[in-house]
């Protein structure tokens, strides 16, 4: 017998010899098993598992078409087709009981998902070119490597997808396990199948999941009885909202933002195309946030249907030094809580320590996507009546209140606008969150490497991100806070209408003129006129900036002027206009710097910088604010100008 054959043999000779026991030993004995018992449970009886129910698969003919993918819904119990050609199509499967579906909910709070998969009748074909992909019999089972993500399986096993971002809850008193708005994101297998291993991470769909509980795991080690029962809120003294953004993608490799759809993309000059972020959030204040769905009956703490609203914006950095926003989303409406890395179960609100999660795929949805101009952002009030969802104040949402997809109130970028040579590009994301202590924090970007992939159909824009995400506004792109630069300068103007950032770049042209760049970025500047009250308010006006002037020395030259805009698919352009001591451009009537936006004003002048009072008009006719900025220098009559300056924080 080998020796280690033997030293088991012994072992196991020596466990199981007969052994005399007193009754107090055995006593001893039995109460050491009851507290290990207690103290540490068979981990397997805290596993819940469903089964059955049903798998819906969207695909995204915007990100398909132009690869040459073609897909077939196989025995689908329903399916349908888009209002638009470069919308989803849908099908709905019915999802076989006998494979369950396994996760860890001490308490209903849904902590990991640990294993199973549901397997659907029917499924997908996919064509590309002479190949074709049969996932009928596909599978949902948790991703082994990342952690609240799951992947689509073919019978064999080979991952031909990613679902990523969801949002998952147990719902009709835990009876159900829904998972909905998911990324279907590309595996590495997909993206070589299309002959484009480079788009690996890309969105092409979404996916929703619904399947009944069929085992109840014990809620031993119930968490979250005191942290989510009784909701502190931000009204309530001595508790104080601050919403984070942390990121905009689960893991390094996602990627940050994708392009969902693009009218006549030929990598040059085609477009609009609409790009939109995931989002990762956390709360990170003393109070618990309202998160409720839009046309929720009246809930605390505002007595309405209070919920976030995300927008997202993109920038070009060109080689020559200039900064300009090149896209703005509209505004989407938050609906729901994941409350992830926390004990509390997902729902409508976010409570304290809380992470939430939202899908690029999730912000693409007509029945969410709004006008900015309907908010009112500083006080993160929502004009429900008369809006786009509520056009007759009737307090519903039919079916025809909603965006008129698929590129309303998305983010649109020419293509123009991306082949800049040596230009960088980023990806800003913001959520406005009503009582949010700290403005800066709930925003964050990302810089993206825009690329042209180009394939026999047609070809897609992906956005391969650069370095770290960062916190705070993307003007820290352009010009760093915490460096020291000298011919540069920003300032916060700081209001009760809202927060407005001012930065500007001066660049010596080397001829005896001077190039100045400034970007005035509304972050959430609008006077608002309103009627009635929550949860029945109506927006009558809404207004952020219409004019901005810059004073120049009389004997001064200025040789041109430039403008630039964040929306390049509607508006006119603000025209300068010079004149002896001033130079000043003016809203034409249909483009004011609203909200979350950022312009670009430059302009060439012979008189090198020194401290000068930038104006901005809420309205033409207003009193200004100003800004002390670097500028052309006006020695003559530096501060004789009449009007307040606010501080420079």
């Amino acid at each position: 017998m080998p020796k280690m054959e033997r030293s088991k043999a012994a072992s196991r000779s020596k466990r199981f010899a007969p052994r005399r026991w007193s009754v107090p030993a055995m006593l001893a004995m039995l109460a050491g098993f009851c507290s290990a018992a207690l103290a540490a449970p068979d981990e397997s009886s805290t596993i819940w598992s469903v089964a059955g129910g049903e798998v819906v698969i969207e695909l995204n003919q915007g990100v398909l078409s132009p690869l040459g993918i073609e897909a077939d819904f196989v025995r689908a119990v329903s399916k349908g087709g888009t209002r638009h050609l470069l919308g989803y199509v849908h099908g709905r499967f019915e999802a076989l009981t006998i494979q369950t579906l396994d996760f860890r909910a001490p308490g209903g709070a849904i902590e990991a998902f640990t294993g199973g998969y549901l397997q659907v009748q029917g499924g997908l074909e996919l064509r590309v070119d002479a190949q074709k992909l049969d996932l009928t019999g596909f599978r949902i089972a948790p991703h082994p490597d990342r952690p609240g993500q799951f992947q689509l399986l073919d019978r064999s096993g080979v991952s031909w997808a990613r679902l990523d971002h969801g949002h998952f809850e147990l719902v009709e008193g835990d009876a159900r396990l829904e998972i909905r708005f998911a990324n279907l994101s590309m595996s590495a297998e997909l993206a070589a199948l299309a002959g484009q291993p480079e788009i690996a991470g890309q969105v092409f769909g979404v996916a929703h999941l619904s399947a009944d509980v069929v085992r109840t795991g014990e809620s031993v080690g119930t968490r979250g009885t005191d942290q989510c029962s009784a909701p502190n809120w931000p009204t309530d003294p001595g508790f104080t909202g601050d919403i984070v953004l942390t990121d905009m993608a689960n893991y390094s490799d996602d990627p940050a933002v994708s392009m969902l759809r693009c009218r006549d993309c030929d990598g040059t000059s085609g477009g609009p195309m609409v790009v939109t972020p995931n989002a990762e959030l956390v709360n990170e204040g003393s109070a618990d946030m309202p998160w409720w769905r839009q046309f929720t009956d009246p809930e605390p703490p505002y007595a309405n249907d209070q919920h976030p609203y995300l927008v997202w914006n993109m920038y070009r950095l060109s080689a020559d030094g200039r900064f300009e926003q090149i896209g703005a989303s509209g505004a989407k409406h938050a609906f729901f809580t994941v409350n992830d890395d926390c004990p509390c179960p997902g729902g409508n609100i976010l409570w304290t320590g809380c992470s939430d999660t939202y899908s690029a795929s999730s912000n693409d949805f007509d029945e969410f996507l709004a006008p900015r101009g309907e908010i009112v952002p500083v006080t993160g009030q929502w004009g429900r009546c008369f809006s786009l969802f509520d056009a007759d104040c009737d307090g519903n949402q039919s079916a025809e209140e909603r965006s008129d997809g698929p590129f309303e109130n998305r983010m649109n970028v020419l293509e123009t606008d991306l082949v800049e040579p040596g230009a960088r590009y980023f990806v800003e994301a913001w959520y406005v969150v009503r009582d949010d202590v700290e403005i800066f924090n709930t925003m964050g970007w990302r810089e993206v490497d825009p690329s042209w992939n180009p394939t026999t159909d047609g070809g897609i824009w992906t956005f391969a991100a650069v370095g770290d995400y960062a916190q705070g506004s993307v003007l820290d792109a352009w010009l760093d806070p915490l460096a020291s630069e000298g011919n540069a300068d920003r300032a916060v103007l700081e209001t009760p209408d809202g927060t407005i950032s001012v930065a500007v770049r001066a660049s010596d042209l080397g001829d005896g003129t001077w190039r100045y760049d400034y970007v005035v970025m509304n972050h959430d500047f609008m006077r608002a006129t309103t009627a009635g009250a929550e949860p029945d308010l109506q927006i009558l006006s809404n207004t952020g900036l219409n004019a901005v002037e810059l004073p120049i020395a009389v004997a001064a030259s200025v040789s041109s002027t430039g403008f630039a805009r964040a929306d390049r698919t509607a508006g006119q352009d603000w025209v300068a206009a010079t004149s002896a001591n001033t130079v000043r451009w003016e809203n034409p009537g249909d483009t004011p710097l609203d909200w979350g936006t950022g312009f670009r004003f430059s302009l060439v002048a012979d008189r090198a910088p020194g401290p000068v009072t930038l104006r901005l008009f809420p309205d033409v006719e207003d009193a200004p604010l100003g800004a002390t900025m670097l500028g052309p220098e006006l020695p003559e009559a530096l501060f004789d100008d009449g009007f307040e300056t606010l501080t420079q924080l």
